[in-house]
């Protein structure tokens, strides 16, 4: 009987994460019914990943307060902008996270910017010469508002309702833009969510090396599923039962990475991809 439930929960994931993922801490994970994921539930913590093409893009919701992570590419911008305003119904975003500043995370966050009020801005730098323009256009954005951006230190953390957001990396300075990304690790309740930006092995390393705890139910899986991501080393700390991939159907650069999909899959996580999914 217990063998028959569990086969049919994976079912259900995969027909629903085309919607969003939803996860809660009630009992194990859970998706919920689509028609309940506009707001989160009696507290629970909702997760919403969403599909901007080559890039990424999360809305978490929790005790009544957001938090968004990347916005994806420019390209994305109406999709972020409907799918705040129209799906989730939002006015107001509490907290906001460009994890790098790249144009394929940081894009769409203007049109977030322009859908609803933000409390906080987290980056991590102030300013960003190469693909200058997306980034110029979050910081305009978020000067009309009265904003500006915030470079947290690793161990900062808030509270997102009943969720606890804490910033684990960058632990030291990097040339590797990609190497300077947030990563993000959320508790709720005994389960844990990883969010890891565009982080490469060194900044996997370094995470390792620094005794953070990442031990996780999800990991949003580094750069796109790319073969500089997801070191075996920092795959074992974490642990995932899911593991979530953004990016692009057929896009150029050959993500996932076929090496990163057998790690995952040795590792007995199930492996969600927007390219797939949605």
């Amino acid at each position: 009987m217990r063998r028959n439930k569990k086969a049919w929960l994976g079912r259900l994931i995969a027909a629903l994460v085309a919607l969003a993922l939803a996860l809660c801490a009630a009992a194990l994970i859970w998706l919920r019914p689509w028609d309940t994921l506009s707001k989160d539930v009696d507290g629970d913590l909702v997760i919403h990943f969403i599909d901007v093409g080559q890039g990424e893009a999360a809305v978490l919701m929790c005790g009544g307060q957001t938090l968004m992570i990347d916005g994806g590419g420019p390209g994305a911008s109406q999709t972020i902008y409907a799918y705040l305003t129209k799906t989730l119904g939002l006015k107001t975003i509490d907290y906001m996270i460009s994890t790098p500043p790249h144009t394929d995370h940081v894009g769409g966050l203007s049109a977030a910017l322009n859908a609803c009020a933000v409390g906080v801005i987290y980056s991590p730098v102030t300013e960003f010469e190469q693909d200058s323009r997306p980034f110029a256009s979050l910081k305009k954005y978020a000067a009309l508002q009265g904003l500006e951006l915030t470079v947290p230190a690793a161990g900062d953390s808030f509270r997102l309702g009943g969720a606890v957001v804490t910033f684990l990396g960058p632990t030291r300075p990097s040339e590797n833009m990609n190497d300077m990304s947030l990563v993000v690790r959320v508790t709720y309740g005994s389960h844990a969510f990883l969010f890891t930006g565009d982080a490469e092995a060194a900044e996997e390393q370094d995470l390792l090396q620094s005794g953070a705890p990442l031990r996780s139910d999800l990991i949003k899986v580094g750069h796109h599923g790319s073969s500089t991501s997801t070191q075996p080393e920092f795959l074992e700390a974490v642990q995932p039962a899911y593991a979530v991939i953004c990016l692009g159907e057929n896009n150029e650069y050959g993500h996932p990475s076929p090496t990163v999909l057998s790690r995952l899959e040795a590792a007995g996580a199930r492996i969600l991809r927007t390219d797939q999914c949605g």
